[in-house]
């Protein structure tokens, strides 16, 4: 994905620069030798995996009168940082288990930018605005909320279970 501007002087990654990805696991299982009336019935089995990313924001040019033309990926949207979760739990059947989970992603619930605007219909000023402002336009030209194009996706719930023989 890597591109030539016209003047084959600056090459740019036009669609993943991310110099800095993050990924941090938390592992967490309740102990099986503890032995806590009802607390020990319900937790023995379960154990919780904690995810958390950051990514480096994507690059985008915004040129202003007096910058130079051949001026290259000089703005960056904000970085993302979610927390994803899952909870399983393990039931035993003899030489099989059941595990039952749930599976949480964007935990927080964070929004997080992916674009400053719809390019159609265009918007001259959807960019400058985010540029200046740091705020995505959420209505397009035509008068439509476009709100859902601009942001990842909401916090998930996903529940599931798995049989292992």
């Amino acid at each position: 994905n890597w591109y030539v501007q016209a003047s084959d002087r600056l090459p740019s990654e036009n669609s993943f620069s991310r110099p800095h990805i993050l990924r941090v696991n938390f592992y967490m299982q309740y102990p099986e030798y503890w032995q806590i009336p009802l607390i020990s019935t319900l937790l023995n089995g379960v154990d919780c995996n904690l995810l958390y990313r950051y990514v480096s924001g994507q690059p985008f040019t915004f040129l202003e009168p007096d910058d130079p033309p051949d001026l290259l990926d000089n703005h960056r949207f904000p970085a993302r940082q979610t927390w994803d979760m899952k909870l399983n739990k393990y039931f035993k059947l003899g030489s099989h288990t059941i595990t039952v989970y749930t599976k949480i992603t964007n935990l927080f619930n964070n929004k997080i930018i992916k674009t400053w605007g719809h390019p159609f219909p265009y918007d001259g000023g959807a960019m400058e605005k985010f540029v200046k402002t740091g705020e995505p336009t959420l209505i397009d030209t035509d008068g439509y909320n476009i709100s859902y194009m601009i942001y990842y996706p909401p916090r998930s719930v996903f529940l599931g279970a798995r049989y292992h023989f």
